[in-house]
């Protein structure tokens, strides 16, 4: 996990990334492409004071960094729906993201936080303006705070129970 500080704002930004591997192969390269990620956050926050490598850190520990934070970075190249943008949408902490469609379909097209996938400069500016325009980061926020209650875990629940309600009453029907 990257946990970083922007200096001007004092406001803080998490990037979470996991990656996995089903068979034993693809698990070892993981591991190796996560030993030399890990090198190379280590070596950027030897010289960048406003990133602090964190390393891998428990699910319920992540929650409470993010919970935290003023912005999270989901710097996906492809993704279904990333729960982490619930996660963030529910603990009021706005988002930057890659423009992939899971990404579109939960924040909506128009999101101002958006970057084009591999666009580092993109992402880049986009961080600026949200750790130094205050208008910026508060588009985003309400953009984010709006969204919100569309994430909540009871909400969730109940939209699984209408839907399963739904789908027995179609079965009763199907057999009468």
């Amino acid at each position: 996990m990257l946990h970083s500080q922007p200096a001007s704002s004092g406001r803080s930004a998490s990037t979470m990334a996991s990656v996995a591997g089903s068979s034993p192969r693809a698990q070892a390269a993981d591991q190796r492409r996560s030993r030399r990620l890990a090198a190379r956050a280590r070596r950027l926050a030897a010289q960048e004071p406003r990133y602090r490598w964190i390393g891998e850190v428990p699910r319920w520990q992540a929650r409470r960094i993010l919970a935290r934070s003023q912005l999270l970075v989901l710097s996906s190249r492809m993704e279904g729906g990333a729960n982490v943008i619930s996660e963030a949408l529910v603990d009021a902490v706005p988002v930057l993201a890659s423009r992939i469609p899971g990404s579109e379909g939960m924040l909506g097209e128009a999101y101002p936080g958006f970057y084009a996938v591999g666009d580092t400069r993109a992402l880049a500016r986009l961080l600026l303006r949200a750790a130094t325009e205050a208008d910026f980061y508060g588009r985003l926020k309400k953009w984010c705070d709006r969204l919100a209650p569309l994430f909540e875990p009871g909400r969730e629940r109940q939209a699984w129970q209408g839907l399963l309600r739904e789908l027995v009453r179609g079965v009763r029907q199907h057999r009468n």
